[in-house]
């Protein structure tokens, strides 16, 4: 860690050029001419650390989870929007859909292979029923 005399000399610096340390920090991680500054490659080597800071802060807790929710809902919006095209196989097609849904059919079962035997049969079919919505 910095001692005090360090950072109050950095706060200087920053104040003395006109430079906020928020500007100093995102120009070093968006500028590529910095990509191999001893800077930038520390703040990118220390970034868990950094973000683990900012959502410990009381002034920016609140904000570093919204940020953080809102990142993972885009991602997982796009991995499904992903999924969900024609070209991966996995498309719904709601033609085909029905209001009912089978386990059995769901694994690529027969449904012979729900009932392990006639004595126990009803039983079996009570347990794996078509599950409706």
């Amino acid at each position: 860690m910095a001692t005090t005399l360090q950072i109050q000399t950095i706060c200087d610096l920053l104040i003395d050029s006109n430079t906020t340390a928020s500007s100093f920090v995102l120009t070093l991680l968006t500028q590529r001419e910095y990509n191999a500054n001893p800077c930038t490659q520390d703040l990118l080597h220390n970034s868990r650390s950094l973000l683990s800071a900012f959502l410990e802060h009381p002034q920016s807790s609140n904000d570093v989870w919204k940020w953080a929710s809102s990142v993972v809902k885009q991602k997982y919006g796009q991995s499904i929007q992903d999924l969900a095209e024609k070209d991966t196989g996995w498309h719904f097609g709601a033609m085909h859909a029905s209001e009912s849904w089978d386990v059995a059919g769901c694994w690529g079962l027969e449904r012979s292979a729900m009932v392990s035997s006639e004595d126990n049969a009803e039983e079996n079919t009570r347990q794996n029923v078509v599950m409706r919505r």
